[in-house]
């Protein structure tokens, strides 16, 4: 036999090689279609079968490995709509993994995706201006081309926005033309901005056109009429013959050669054939057409005019129908209204003469005014709604009328009157305060006094009427209330026996109070003085009381009296001049008018004045207040010394 021996060496199994990778690859941002990126070239050192995957970083990119079905071969696909954000992920990396069977080894390599950013297209020819003529620019006529360019080859799309709004323009999105949209003679602005844009899907850049329009075109106005405003117009129906012209407007329209038309509508339908535009753009009644005012009072015509490139309006016009000429009439000749005293503007007389006041002529014409008479100048009347009011500071406290009659007057535009008489009470209002006759009084009470004894009595007066003059009244004092009591009716009662000392004074603080509303207040005082009296006579009366010096009549005395003084001082010294210094005396018993012996003096004795004593004789030294007196006292009392 024989042996041999075979060596079997065992090699080991490579994975599939990749080459042509790394690589990388750029991607537009803006891309939106399914498109190859790379082809890949695998193969295998032992021939076995391999298969190859794809991830991506970051995960969920949009792309794909795809093996043709036909060579095997393997290429990296962009999916359809990538929506790609540079901003967001700049950059992919693709890894790809090819693995063989049945060993399953494997193999990786990377393909770098970078994503470029998209650039916006930009205007070339913007901003710009430019004009146009609006006469001879027809409809569909260019104003001007906007050009762009990207430099991402993307294809770019135009709109624009016009200011002011207007659609008299439009820019094809394609070529970027702009181009009339009307015949520009009936645009009426002269300046527009057009501002211009211009994208690629995904960026877009903005740039204005200035247009200017020439010779543009005025709209015609009616400048004797307000344009949606309402003229009122009034036409009697006997004497507004077939024909006749209603109204003329006014037209304004500052461009040449150009011809405007007034054309109206009529309101209520069917009255069209009652008016019509006659020559020189005249509203008239139209022929063989009459006004009958029981059957249509009332027209409107809208007018409106044109001069065939614009038309303004429209300018309202009210046809009013007139019956026959009546006077303004008040429903009732007479009317009464009770109101309050007021100052100038007040009192408000309102009895709906505006309203009630009939005049089927022209109840929106009416005026009103006040007849003459010998109350009307007191009061103002409006003309417009008939509302009376007081032209004087109105008080029939002091000389105003509380019971008077005027005589109101409407007149309508034809001149034709109405009268009604008004018959007003005028109401007292609590105006007037409860006014004492003076500032302070004196009561003066004696020994003999006993309490219950009626003492003094004030009074207020209240120049106001009814309760408003109703006066009541009340007093208090800090050291004399316990021993006096002013009543509601303003009587004063003693209401304890006295036991202070002779001369003591209590004053009594006395208000008024009326019985209006509001009510109001007077206020005053009385000073209850204590004297001892050699009578039983008591006081039973306040007197007024006020401070001597400040009556004028005193200081007036007092001046006289000065005056005359002075003058007897001055004729005593003359006397006494003449007497004793004189070379003659007239009177027998004058010693110093003797003849002196001469060169002999003798000197006078002078006796030396008498003593006057002050406390002598006068029954006032007593051991009493400074105004107790010794004498009897009737009648009124004193006025108390200040």
């Amino acid at each position: 036999s024989a042996s041999a021996i075979l060596y079997v060496d065992v090699t080991q199994n490579d994975p599939p090689v990749i080459t042509g990778l790394p690589v990388t690859v750029q991607v537009l941002e803006n891309e939106v279609l399914e498109r190859k990126l790379h082809d890949l070239t695998v193969t295998d050192p032992e021939s076995d079968t391999f298969s190859c995957v794809l991830t991506t970083s970051p995960t969920g990119g949009p792309f794909d490995l795809r093996r043709d079905a036909v060579t095997l071969a393997y290429s990296v696909y962009l999916d359809n709509l990538p929506t790609l954000s540079y901003s967001t992920v700049p950059s992919y990396t693709l890894t790809v993994t090819c693995t063989d069977s049945p060993k399953g080894r494997s193999t990786s390599n990377t393909l770098q995706v970078d994503i470029q950013e998209n650039r916006p297209p930009t205007l070339t020819n913007l901003p710009a201006t430019g004009t146009a003529n609006a006469m001879t620019t027809l409809k569909s006529g260019s104003i001007f081309t906007v050009t762009g360019n990207d430099l991402d080859s993307d294809t770019i799309l135009y709109s624009m926005r016009t200011s002011p709004t207007t659609t008299s323009f439009a820019i094809n999105q394609v070529t970027g033309e702009i181009t009339a949209t009307q015949d520009l003679k009936y645009e009426l602005t002269s300046s527009f901005v057009f501002n211009v844009t211009a994208s690629d899907s995904r960026t877009s850049t903005h740039a204005l056109y200035a247009l200017t329009l020439t010779n543009i075109n005025t709209k015609p106005t009616i400048s004797s009429l307000v344009l949606n405003g309402v003229d009122n117009l009034y036409f009697p129906e006997l004497t507004t013959a077939a024909g006749a012209t209603l109204y003329t407007p006014t037209i304004y329209d500052p461009d040449t050669g150009q011809t405007q038309t007034v054309t109206i509508n009529v309101y209520p339908a069917g009255q069209t054939d009652m008016f019509t535009v006659a020559t020189g753009n005249t509203i008239a009644l139209a022929a063989g057409k009459s006004f009958d005012y029981e059957t249509l009072n009332y027209y409107r015509l809208a007018l409106y005019v044109t001069d065939t490139m614009a038309t303004s309006g429209p300018y309202y016009l009210n046809i009013h129908v007139l019956d026959d000429p009546e006077v303004c009439k008040f429903p009732q000749n007479l009317y009464r209204y009770d109101t309050y005293e007021a100052g100038i503007g007040g009192g408000n007389i309102d009895l709906g003469f505006h309203a009630l006041v009939e005049d089927v002529d022209n109840p929106d014409s009416l005026t009103f005014s006040l007849v003459t008479t010998t109350n009307s100048n007191l009061f103002n009347i409006s003309k417009t709604t008939g509302v009376i009011t007081y032209a004087v500071d109105y008080d029939i406290d002091k000389t105003h009328p509380q019971n008077l009659s005027i005589i109101v007057k409407c007149t309508d535009t034809f001149g034709e009157t109405g009268t009604a008489t008004v018959s007003l009470y005028i109401k007292d209002v609590n105006d007037n305060e409860p006014d004492f006759t003076s500032s302070g009084y004196v009561v003066v009470v004696s020994q003999y006094t006993q309490p219950g004894a009626l003492i003094g009595r004030v009074t207020a007066n209240d120049i106001d009427q009814n309760e408003n003059a109703e006066v009541e009244y009340d007093g208090s004092s800090a050291t004399g209330s316990q021993y006096y009591k002013v009543m509601k009716n303003g009587q004063i009662y003693l209401t304890r026996e006295i036991n202070f000392e002779y001369g003591m004074t209590h004053r009594v603080y006395v208000t008024a109070v009326d019985h209006g509303s509001p009510q109001l207040t007077g206020t005053s005082y009385v000073d209850i003085v204590y004297r001892e009296t050699s009578t039983t006579s008591t006081t039973t009366a306040a007197s007024t009381y006020q401070d001597w010096w400040s009556k004028p009549e005193n200081v007036a005395m007092v001046a006289i009296l000065s005056i005359l003084g002075l003058l007897l001082l001055a004729l005593l010294a003359y006397l006494i001049y003449r007497c004793c210094l004189g070379r003659s005396c007239s009177m027998p018993n004058c010693d110093c008018c003797k003849r002196k012996p001469p060169n002999s003096l003798r000197k006078l004795k002078n006796p030396g004045p008498e003593k006057f004593k002050l406390w002598d004789a006068n029954d006032l030294n007593k051991k009493r207040d400074p105004y107790s007196t010794a004498t009897l006292e009737e009648g009124l009392p004193e006025t108390m010394k200040m």
